[in-house]
């Protein structure tokens, strides 16, 4: 279950938590009319919601697992993938090809496949109080349609070499789109997958759907300055503000 760190990638698929939905016709932002505080307007349970992400996990609080239930499969298939600016963070899609061994995950025995990845700078949920300077949603679906979304944080510190090789396929604008070849998803996560917190939550973006499976890695990736100044020149704050955590439990591993 070990793998290293894939952040670009991510970038063309990670940028999942932004996952595709019909409610992406309507119109939301980070800032101004349409920005989180307004989300309600466009889907009620972004504002009624009582099981919204992001949150701060307080590992003072925290409950812990007796067993590992999150496992990683054929993540180091080397595969293409769909790069998209949506407005709001850059998604990749893997393209899944005959042959091909699918990335997945499963969760208690139950099978997820992986769908995509982007990516929020900063990040969204927190560890008592702390914001990293960026974060990799990797996006997760069940045959019954139930999703579930790993977490990667990234610090500042060296350079990751992995987005170095990917960063040049970044749409810089809304609605581009680029494609990219021979992606080792493997790389976007590291090294450690043992140690994780996992709660219920939703998708950080409208419709704020609820029901989905959380688990944020503790073992971190790093990034240099230089490269969360590329992904900030397109999206400066792309983190929807902390949800109420109306009484959660956290689970720690």
């Amino acid at each position: 279950m070990k793998i290293a760190s894939l952040l670009v990638a991510s970038m063309a698929t990670l940028f999942a938590s932004t996952y595709h939905h019909p409610a992406e016709e309507k119109h939301w932002d980070y800032h101004g009319k349409y920005a989180p505080e307004n989300w309600g307007e466009l889907s009620p349970i972004c504002r009624d919601g009582k099981f919204q992400t992001p949150i701060d996990i307080q590992t003072s609080e925290t409950v812990a697992l007796k067993r590992d239930s999150l496992e990683f499969f054929n993540y180091s298939t080397h595969i293409d993938a769909d790069v998209l600016n949506n407005g709001h963070t850059i998604k990749v899609t893997p393209i899944y090809k005959h042959g091909y061994e699918n990335s997945y995950i499963t969760i208690d025995g139950k099978f997820y496949k992986l769908l995509q990845f982007h990516m929020h700078t900063h990040s969204e949920s927190r560890i008592d109080g702390k914001q990293s300077d960026l974060v990799a949603h990797i996006v997760h679906q069940s045959d019954d349609g139930e999703l579930a979304v790993v977490g990667v944080f990234f610090e500042e510190g060296e350079e990751n070499i992995e987005i170095t090789n990917y960063w040049d396929f970044m749409p810089k604008n809304s609605g581009e789109t680029s494609f990219i070849t021979d992606v080792n998803v493997s790389k976007l996560l590291p090294a450690d997958l043992s140690g994780y917190y996992h709660f219920m939550g939703s998708l950080t973006t409208p419709p704020c759907t609820e029901g989905v499976k959380w688990f944020i890695l503790k073992d971190k990736q790093t990034i240099s300055k230089e490269q969360i100044d590329a992904l900030r020149k397109i999206f400066p704050d792309n983190y929807r503000p902390i949800q109420d955590m109306n009484g959660r439990t956290v689970f720690e591993r």
